[in-house]
């Protein structure tokens, strides 16, 4: 399995990152992936955590970065890492994969991949950041994907067709149409889809994991559950349709494969205690 790193960014507060990543976290739990979160919404009170109690809180200093080395902790016992960042953090982390080198490393000569989720509205703002976060992993293009998240909760139909009409002729700073920079095999594009708004206010004062909110309770009737099903149903296609996660193995195939490895590391010394010893013919 490639070492993989999933941050959950935006261009702004209020893009809908902690959400996404519960989502997230659900699609990881259906799938069976190797997954460990990290929430480092601190401003937040940890708003994953509060749904995902197995997550992983991260405090971002500017002084230390030593915090988010669990990152990397996790990657190295086989995990993938998926992180909810905050708000205005993008070049405090960016600054840690530099300094520390991480993108070129590698594991079981595999090289470390860092897949970039970028919610955002439609408006100018939320261009130049996803661009300053191109430019700023643009050296590592092989090993990164952005993946550009129309929140279609932020704006109506008609704004985000009108922002997508104006990206077939609008160009980037660096004077790219941005047109090229979608079609690029490093760049994706989805949809998260809109989160019914009476049931989401209920799942996030009762603090439940989505798995909660639709198994059947006295909390939510059978259509609400049917309504949240259906967000959720969508939000994997949208997933699916990147590929990001093909091929990625199971936790029960990451642990039968960790138990042949032991198996067989534990058989090789006698295997050859054994080497050239020739039992001795009867006369």
């Amino acid at each position: 399995m490639q070492p993989t790193i999933h941050l959950v960014d935006g261009s702004g507060g209020g893009r809908g990152k902690s959400l996404f990543t519960c989502a997230m976290a659900h699609y990881n739990q259906v799938h069976q992936y190797p997954v460990q979160l990290f929430d480092a919404d601190e401003a937040h009170h940890y708003n994953v955590k509060k749904f995902y109690a197995d997550a992983i809180a991260l405090i971002l200093s500017e002084i230390e970065y030593q915090d988010l080395d669990q990152i990397w902790n996790v990657v190295e016992r086989g995990l993938i890492s998926v992180v909810n960042l905050p708000a205005g953090s993008h070049s405090f982390v960016s600054g840690w994969f530099k300094r520390t080198g991480l993108l070129e490393l590698t594991q079981d000569s595999e090289p470390i991949r860092l897949v970039k989720w970028f919610l955002c509205n439609p408006s100018p703002q939320t261009l130049t950041l996803f661009e300053q976060s191109l430019d700023d992993y643009s050296s590592y293009a092989d090993r990164v994907t952005h993946v550009f998240v129309r929140n279609l909760h932020l704006a109506t139909d008609r704004q985000w067709r009108e922002f997508t009409s104006t990206l077939e002729t609008a160009k980037t700073a660096a004077g790219k149409p941005w047109q090229l920079v979608f079609e690029s095999p490093q760049v994706k594009v989805i949809d998260f889809p809109k989160f019914p708004p009476y049931e989401r206010d209920r799942w996030e004062s009762l603090g439940w994991s989505l798995a909660e909110a639709i198994a059947p309770s006295d909390q939510f009737h059978l259509l609400e559950r049917q309504r949240i099903a259906t967000f959720l149903k969508q939000f994997s296609q949208a997933i699916d349709a990147t590929q990001i996660w093909d091929n990625v193995p199971t936790k029960p195939e990451v642990l039968k494969r960790s138990q042949a490895i032991q198996l067989q590391e534990k058989t090789q010394p006698q295997k050859a205690s054994l080497k050239g010893f020739a039992p001795s013919k009867s006369k």
